[in-house]
């Protein structure tokens, strides 16, 4: 997920299988391009030793101050983004609303 996103940003594991990204001074077009180079290289295949396997990624965009005007609201907001799209389909981004 780090060749994905600017240097200036920090990824990380918040659990189980729940990342998040924080693209300071990142408006909505930034935002959308790096949650799609991050679904493209989730999606890529891998190798097992049993064969190939592919795996989706769902993700929810929230920008401050439109969805949160701090951490907490804007996790939660994008919590629920990403929710909403997991439950309908796979390797989809959904943005925030409000």
């Amino acid at each position: 997920m780090r060749d994905c996103v600017r240097d200036a940003d920090t990824v990380a594991r918040v659990g189980g299988d729940e990342f998040v990204v924080l693209a300071e001074q990142a408006g909505l077009p930034l935002a959308m391009k790096i949650a799609e180079r991050i679904v493209a290289h989730i999606e890529l295949p891998f190798a097992l030793p049993g064969g190939t396997a592919r795996i989706g990624a769902s993700i929810g965009v929230a920008l401050y101050p439109s969805h949160g005007a701090d951490l907490d609201g804007l996790m939660k907001a994008a919590d629920r983004a990403m929710y909403a799209i997991k439950h309908t389909t796979k390797g989809a981004i959904a943005l925030a609303e409000g």
